[in-house]
C-alpha cells in the first residue's frame, strides 16, 4: 500500500487518485476474503455520490488504463505483478447491478456481489444519522477526518494534499457537487464540509512513511491552465476552486 500511495501521488495523471484505487484494493480484499471462507455473497457500501462514479463503466475503464499505464511505467515488475494478480479474483465474481438481476439464478462457485446502491436511498441527513448511531452503539467519531463529517483513514489527509496540488480538486468534490445537484445538501454545507485543514504535520509525516515528494506538484493546477472535461471545469465554477 505504501508503494501504491507513492506511485498514484507521484503520477503525473489528473484524473486517477489514490484514494480510488485505495478503494478498489478493499473491495478486492473483501472478495478475497469470501472466497477463502467460502462466503458466497458481498454486499459493498457505496455513498450517493460514488454511485454516479461506479455506474460510469467508460470511465471506470479509463481509471484503469490510467493506472496500467502508471505501474508500468515505475518499472517495478514485481510490484506490478502483485497488482495484477490481486485482480484475478475478478474471475470468481458475479455482478448483480440491478433489481431486476436479483431474479436471476447465481451461477456456481461464483461470489455473488451486491452493491448497496441498487436497494432504495433515502435521503441523507447525517446529523440524524450521528444521533441514532450514537444512541443505539455508543458510536463517537473521529477527532478529523475529510471532508468534515466523514470517518476516512489518516492518508485521505495526503491523498488530497497531492490532489489538490496536482489538480486543484479532490474526488470528494466531484461527489458532493452530484449530491447538491441532487438536493441532498445544499452548497454551502458541501464547501463547508470540503475546508481542507489538515492537522499540523500530518501531511509531511505521512508523506515520509510512504516517500512521497510533496513538492512535487506544488501549485501546478494554478500556472498551467488545464483544460479538464466540461462535468470537471463545472464543478470547479460550483466549488469556486
Amino acid at each position: 500500500m505504501k508503494k501504491l500511495y507513492k506511485y498514484i501521488n507521484e503520477a503525473d495523471v489528473q484524473d486517477l487518485t489514490s484514494c480510488y484505487v485505495c478503494g478498489n484494493i478493499l473491495y478486492l480484499n473483501a472478495l478475497e476474503m469470501a472466497d477463502r471462507f467460502y462466503i458466497p455473497l458481498v454486499i459493498n457500501g457505496y455513498s450517493k455520490g460514488q454511485t454516479e462514479q461506479i455506474n460510469d463503466q467508460d470511465r471506470s475503464i479509463y481509471l484503469l488504463e490510467q493506472l496500467m499505464g502508471i505501474l508500468v511505467e515505475t518499472g517495478d515488475n514485481e510490484f506490478f505483478q502483485q497488482f495484477m494478480d490481486k485482480y484475478s479474483i475478478l474471475e470468481k465474481r458475479i455482478a448483480y447491478r440491478t433489481k431486476e438481476d436479483l431474479e436471476k439464478p447465481v451461477e456456481p462457485g461464483r461470489i455473488l456481489f451486491i452493491p448497496f446502491y441498487i436497494f432504495d436511498f433515502y435521503k441523507i441527513d447525517k446529523e440524524i444519522l450521528k444521533k441514532k448511531i450514537r444512541k443505539r452503539f455508543d458510536w463517537k467519531p473521529i477527532k478529523t477526518s475529510y471532508p468534515n463529517r466523514t470517518t476516512n483513514c489518516e492518508m485521505i489527509w495526503l491523498n488530497t494534499y497531492m490532489d489538490l496540488q496536482k489538480i486543484g480538486y479532490c474526488n470528494y468534490h466531484i461527489e458532493y457537487a452530484e449530491m447538491v445537484r441532487k438536493g441532498e445538501f445544499t452548497r454551502e454545507q458541501a464547501l463547508k464540509d470540503l475546508e481542507f485543514n489538515p492537522p499540523p504535520n500530518i501531511v509531511r509525516r505521512l508523506a515520509d512513511e510512504v516517500g512521497v515528494d510533496i513538492n512535487r506538484f506544488k501549485n501546478r493546477h494554478k500556472t498551467m491552465g488545464l483544460k479538464k472535461r466540461p462535468e470537471i471545469q463545472k464543478i470547479e465554477i460550483e466549488f469556486d476552486l
